[in-house]
């Protein structure tokens, strides 16, 4: 089916005449293919490429041609399988999927030994391949809100330094989180947790902490040794109050909690400008 000149227009737009780097946004390709404009073979040297929320629902074939690639994002679309054909990509360090609908992660994807950041929130994948293990490269991991059987304790064998688990528990977290002492961001939200174990204090290196949405009723002792932490997220929980001792935390720049039922707030809190703090 051919492609609509208002389309093209809309396109054309977001293009511009940059070759090297596509960002495509919210442009419906469900009833008509990629143009030649996009993908075609004038365009050899293409380095980044985002077809996010464009309503794809297979893996574009063209893209297969662009060896080149670094960065692939297809983010927001309908995709349900990763073809096998991915491993030609070779030199892709990053690559998101996240929002599809992959049901399984094919060994192919490890074949990807430069990938640096791979993004799988949000699908509905049920087990993690053996083989990511073998990316021993990998910095940034998002598994959360997949329906995940068993989240496999190898991933602390991982030197990343992003994780999502969000929405992967219910209760517990599991205790080889706390030995990936290279973490700076880790998202545990909406995971049933009432509260941190005291060895959580073992991420040293994390700066990055979201744990909203769990039913904590008090605030989670084990941070106010964390003296690492630059943001935390505490939003849509059970906390009533925080603890004075918060200012102590040396490194602490930004607090959210949005959608807690807060009393008061300490005084070592109202009296400071170190922290910047967001309630609602």
């Amino acid at each position: 089916m051919a492609i609509k000149p208002d389309l093209t227009k809309q396109i054309e737009k977001q293009m511009g005449d940059n070759t090297t780097f596509i960002h495509l946004n919210n442009i419906d390709f469900s009833k008509t293919q990629i143009p030649e404009m996009v993908l075609g073979s004038h365009n050899p040297g293409l380095y980044e490429l985002q077809l996010s929320s464009c309503k794809l629902s297979h893996f574009p074939s063209e893209i297969f041609e662009k060896s080149e690639l670094r960065i692939l994002d297809l983010t927001n679309n309908d995709i349900d399988k990763i073809p096998n054909e991915i491993s030609k990509l070779r030199y892709l360090f990053s690559l998101s999927f996240a929002g599809n609908n992959l049901r399984s992660v094919n060994s192919e994807v490890c074949e990807l030994e430069n990938l640096i950041y791979l993004d799988l929130r949000e699908n509905q994948i049920s087990e993690i391949p053996d083989c990511i293990r073998l990316l021993t490269g990998l910095k940034h991991l998002g598994l959360g809100y997949n329906p995940i059987n068993i989240t496999p304790s190898w991933l602390a064998s991982l030197e990343l330094e992003y994780l999502d688990i969000a929405g992967l528990f219910q209760g517990n977290l599991p205790e080889w989180v706390t030995n990936m002492v290279h973490l700076q961001e880790l998202r545990i939200d909406n995971n049933g947790l009432t509260e941190l174990p005291r060895h959580f204090k073992k991420l040293i290196n994390l700066h990055t902490l979201s744990l909203s949405g769990n039913p904590f009723k008090k605030f989670p002792e084990a941070i106010l040794e964390m003296h690492s932490i630059k943001e935390l997220f505490l939003n849509q929980t059970e906390i009533r109050e925080l603890p004075e001792q918060i200012i102590q935390i040396r490194g602490l720049e930004f607090l959210e909690i949005i959608g807690s039922d807060l009393g008061n707030l300490p005084s070592s809190l109202t009296e400071q400008r170190k922290i910047e703090i967001v309630i609602n």
